[in-house]
């Protein structure tokens, strides 16, 4: 997907541990706490709320302008210009 490891949905992973972790929620447009084992997971998985807004919030403000952008320019096409 275009927004990469930020449209992952978290993952505990396998080990025994409990960190507390951060993950980009797309739905909500922010990051979320939860709970990691230590070990595995996937790369939705930030040490702090900080480390996850500063890569994927500005990843997702960057989608989103991207996406007007698009449609403006399908709009454009879909009228006769091109």
């Amino acid at each position: 997907t275009p927004d990469g490891e930020c449209a992952l949905l978290p993952e505990k992973g396998l080990c025994r541990e409990n960190f507390t972790r951060y993950h980009w929620d797309k739905e909500l447009g922010d990051c979320k706490q939860f709970n990691y084992s230590g070990c595995a997971g996937n790369a939705n998985n930030f040490g702090t709320k900080e480390e996850c807004h500063k890569f994927c919030k500005a990843k997702s403000t960057y989608l989103k302008l991207w996406k007007k952008v698009w449609d403006a320019m399908q709009s454009w096409i879909s009228r006769g210009y091109s």
